[in-house]
């Protein structure tokens, strides 16, 4: 398989940083965010809080206590959902059920494992369970009960998934598995050298953020995950991508760069130690832990940039 490695003709240091549109305090150690409902929200693990952001100004209208250690959050379409990385008494951990309209927790469900990652479609919610289990876990939306657990491949690290596949990223071992969302049987795998830990399918592909020493985003055909392009990205953190660009988050700024040739586009301010990156509509959001701040850049700041 030939493997298209790309390094852009300019790299982030060598090009202006521009400010972000809005820096907004949150809670301690803001960890994942998640947008839905027409808000943003801030998973803060060592405040044990969620906040509620309003998408349209940036304006914090609450913040709700979860669980112990809220570590990754997953919209479903009418909810939010938080996982708690916290060990329990008891041996186990919590995925819990948010209501958007007052931040009030309808629904507690507890897991084998310590939930890494969360990630919902249309009837259910996947967890990926790092120690003791290792183990990719689908719940019932309805009811949070589980329906079926799977090995994932290995030690799943992060899930993306159309209701019908679900890739994983299985960071320790160095690999990208692909499962039937039916029954779990793994219809494809790929080595990936460093730590893949984390991934998202965009369209006809998947793209795998690999934030080890070797410091790659990988993008995938989603299909049978054969290798399209490598592109090298050193210091990388965080990751999102659209159709038309991927983000990286490094110690103290924003890398945006085009999905299709990785050409670095331009470089946006930031903290020095990015722990998310989603978009909201066409705005880009960065949670920073050093900081306990959330920032955004607006939609139409992006796309002139790439002009």
């Amino acid at each position: 398989i030939a493997i298209a490695t790309l390094r852009s003709a300019a790299t982030p240091l060598a090009m202006r940083t521009r400010p972000v549109d809005l820096v907004i305090p949150v809670g301690r150690f803001p960890a994942d965010l998640v947008s839905g409902g027409g808000y943003l929200w801030v998973a803060n693990r060592e405040s044990n809080s969620l906040t509620r952001i309003r998408a349209s100004d940036g304006m914090v209208t609450g913040t709700f206590p979860v669980g112990d250690w809220p570590m990754a959050l997953a919209w479903d379409g009418n909810f939010v959902w938080v996982s708690n990385h916290k060990w329990l008494p008891g041996d186990y951990s919590t995925v819990m059920k948010v209501d958007p309209a007052d931040g009030r927790v309808i629904g507690t469900y507890r897991v084998p494992g310590q939930p890494m990652y969360i990630v919902a479609d249309a009837s259910f919610l996947w967890v990926a369970e790092t120690w003791p289990t290792y183990m990719l876990r689908k719940l019932r939306l309805s009811d949070g009960a589980e329906v079926a657990a799977f090995t994932a491949g290995g030690v799943p690290r992060q899930a993306a998934t159309d209701g019908e596949s679900v890739w994983v990223a299985n960071g320790p071992i160095q690999s990208v598995t692909k499962l039937r969302a039916s029954d779990g049987k793994v219809v494809a795998a790929r080595s990936v050298a460093g730590a893949p830990n984390s991934v998202q399918r965009i369209g006809e592909f998947v793209w795998v953020n690999d934030n080890a020493a070797t410091a790659a985003v990988w993008k995938l055909r989603a299909d049978d995950l054969t290798v399209v392009a490598r592109f090298v990205v050193p210091g990388s953190l965080a990751q999102t991508v659209s159709e038309r660009w991927f983000f990286i988050g490094e110690p103290g700024h924003i890398v945006q760069r085009r999905t299709h040739d990785g050409r670095v586009v331009a470089t946006w301010a930031g903290g020095p130690k990015p722990t998310a990156i989603t978009l909201e509509g066409a705005n880009l959001w960065t949670a920073d832990a050093e900081t306990n701040s959330v920032s955004m850049i607006s939609g139409q700041r992006l796309a002139d940039a790439d002009r």
